[in-house]
């Protein structure tokens, strides 16, 4: 079999039968293939493990075991930036811990449930309701919208819930109609005006006059004067 042999130095290094150039084994800090200027950095080949060394130290090294290791870099999965980057276990474990769903106790998801499946009870007058309210178009402003939060007392919703359902309820200011009888559990108390100060009446209005010629006198409005209850008499001083 013919061989080319190289042997410096007493170390052996030499070519079978024009296939391979076989060398001994080196560890990382002494590459077997090594840069002419840098001696320590270059290819190391051992027995069972490849590795390219840059001074002295493995960066990357293929073991017989199939294993592929970049080592002497500190944080390396850091350094996985681009698509042609290799991701380590450790890069791909921190990217699925990342993006990991929530964690709930069992008690958590039976309450969630439980709640999901009540079944509210409306009367039909509230549905009607809503439907009518659903479509009215309604602007708010943003502060308007902040200070929309308000926490009430049992006592308060109960006290409106009355008040929503009434038909009809009297208003403290502005023009209404109220139909009906009404019954006044406490005196009824009419305006009090001077007879200089007599507004403009609308017929069978009633008001107090304090200085009437004959003293003070309730008065009504026939449709073109103020006169005192007690005799017709227009309302004087």
């Amino acid at each position: 079999m013919p061989i080319l042999r190289l042997s410096p130095d007493n170390t052996s290094y030499w070519i079978s039968s024009g296939e391979r150039l076989e060398v001994p084994s080196t560890d990382a800090s002494a590459p077997t293939l090594a840069n002419e200027v840098e001696t320590t950095t270059g290819i190391s080949i051992e027995e069972q493990a490849i590795h390219l060394s840059l001074l002295g130290v493995s960066k990357f090294s293929i073991e017989s075991t199939g294993i592929i290791t970049v080592a002497g870099t500190l944080n390396y999965e850091t350094l996985v930036i681009a698509d042609d980057h290799i991701p380590n276990q450790k890069y791909v474990d921190d990217a699925i811990t990342a993006g990991a769903p929530h964690t709930h106790l069992e008690a958590d998801i039976t309450d969630l449930q439980a709640y999901a499946s009540i079944a509210h009870t409306h009367l039909e007058a509230d549905i009607t309701d809503l439907q009518a309210y659903a479509p009215v178009a309604h602007t708010h402003l943003e502060a308007d919208i902040t200070d929309f939060a308000h926490t009430h007392v049992e006592a308060d919703i109960t006290d409106l819930q009355a008040y929503a359902l009434a038909a009809d309820v009297v208003k403290l200011t502005g023009d209404q109609t109220i139909a009906g009888t009404k019954t006044f559990s406490a005196p009824v108390v009419l305006s009090s005006f001077t007879v200089a100060t007599l507004p403009t009446g609308i017929a069978g209005s009633m008001i107090f006059v304090t200085d009437d010629v004959g003293g003070a006198t309730p008065a009504y409005y026939d449709g073109a004067a103020w006169r005192r209850v007690s005799d017709r008499a227009v309302v004087t001083t």
